[in-house]
């Protein structure tokens, strides 16, 4: 891993500090679990019943809530690739 702050750059071995394979796991699996979620938002919000019943707010609040997965995903599948 590195870090790079106020123009120092520190290397740091994460196998001296947690268990790639482990960390692996614990990855996939939020993977999964966020995936779900993701898959979840889709529905409610391609859902046209969803759309015309909930209020505008429920409606923003579920398009920030796939927002915000989306961004985790996407996160989660950049530490997964940096372990693999």
């Amino acid at each position: 891993m590195h870090i790079v702050c106020d123009g120092v750059e520190a290397v740091i071995p994460l196998s001296s500090l947690i268990d790639p394979e482990k960390e692996c796991a614990r990855i996939t699996k939020e993977i999964d679990r966020v995936s779900g979620d993701i898959s979840r938002a889709n529905a409610k919000l391609n859902n046209e019943g969803f759309l015309a019943k909930a209020p505008q707010s429920v409606v923003d609040e579920e398009k920030a809530k796939l927002v915000a997965a989306e961004e985790m995903l996407s996160k989660l599948r950049e530490r997964f690739e940096t372990l693999a």
